[in-house]
């Protein structure tokens, strides 16, 4: 028998009014549903499928002091990382960045549930929306993270895969910044340096930047390790590869970061320490900026194209940077190897 009194006469509820009450109650009750909005800036698609990075509008993200939300700026730098390394490869710059999103869920997902024994469906959607919202579901949800898992390179793979042509490129590009110093204290000589040029000469020096794949090195002199002649075609393919990014990646070389490394190291082997540096990301991006314009501007590649570097996107104001610091040897070599050309 029910304990509740007896209706008044004339106040029991029709069964629609009940049903409009539930829905009342329902549409009141707190609900944790993910809205579906807009995807974050920074993703790039084709219709509507996500394919991978939108550089500029990264650039421009990273570049700011201002936070973003949650697992924003570290899918970008994921993503601008591996752009860097395999520019010509868009299929590894996306999976880079969905795998950067899976870990940077899990982690905050597992602090979380132990500090607080969110479920893990409620830990998502109460406290990450915004993240679940702009870049998980737009970016295709678990399933893409199940397949970009199973096909991101472990950072020892990329080192072996690209770090030899990476220091290479490097290397060359050293050379070339020397010219253009020389070139800017008026020494004649050093006008139009081409780049095969700079290349040849890269083998004989004993100075390079960095460590290099061991098949790629013969001993050079006071038993110092050197580069190995690279033939004409070789140095094509490498610049197939990274020419879009070799701006970016020279600077890098050139930034010192803690025990004797350098931001090109940590490019290298996924190390996002310079994240929350916004100033240095910025003089970063605005040495790039000198290399595109000051060293490799109008440098010619092949018969008569030009490298194809990052387009359309200018940084901070240009600044310029001193070239390597080369042995007193290697200086007298690459001053010859131009007269030799003059001649």
């Amino acid at each position: 028998m029910s304990d509740k009194p007896p209706s008044a006469p004339g106040t029991e509820r029709s069964p629609e009014a009940k049903l409009e009450s539930e829905s009342t109650r329902a549409a009141n009750k707190p609900t944790y549903e993910i809205a579906r909005s807009k995807p974050a800036i920074g993703l790039k698609f084709s219709d509507t499928t996500f394919v991978g990075l939108d550089l500029e509008a990264a650039i421009s993200i990273l570049t700011k002091p201002k936070p973003s939300f949650f697992g924003h700026r570290e899918t970008l730098f994921a993503g601008f990382c591996a752009w860097l390394v395999t520019p010509t490869v868009e299929e590894a710059v996306k999976d880079a960045m969905i795998a950067e999103m899976s870990e940077q869920l899990a982690t905050a997902e597992g602090a979380d549930i132990e500090n607080f024994g969110y479920p893990p469906q409620t830990f998502a959607n109460k406290n990450y929306r915004r993240f679940m919202a702009e870049l998980y579901y737009p970016t295709g949800g678990m399933r893409a993270v199940i397949g970009a898992l199973k096909r991101v390179p472990k950072p020892v793979e990329v080192r072996r895969g690209s770090e030899k042509e990476i220091r290479f490129l490097v290397g060359m590009a050293g050379v070339l910044h020397y010219h253009t110093h020389q070139r800017d204290n008026n020494r004649a000589s050093h006008e139009r340096v081409a780049l095969w040029r700079a290349a040849k000469i890269v083998p004989k020096l004993n100075t390079f930047v960095g460590p290099v794949a061991d098949e790629q090195l013969t001993e050079g002199s006071a038993g110092k390790p050197k580069l190995k002649p690279l033939s004409t075609g070789t140095l094509w393919n490498y610049l197939d590869r990274h020419e879009p990014s070799l701006h970016f990646l020279y600077a890098a070389s050139g930034i010192p970061r803690d025990g004797n490394r350098t931001l090109l190291d940590d490019i290298l082997e996924r190390n996002t320490a310079i994240l929350s540096e916004t100033e240095a990301i910025n003089d970063w991006f605005s040495a790039a900026q000198y290399v595109a314009d000051k060293i490799f501007a109008g440098l010619q590649v092949k018969t008569s194209n030009t490298l194809r570097l990052l387009p359309a996107v200018k940084f901070a104001n240009a600044r310029r940077f001193e070239p390597p610091h080369y042995e007193k040897q290697d200086l007298q070599k690459i001053d010859e190897h131009i007269k030799k050309k003059r001649k």
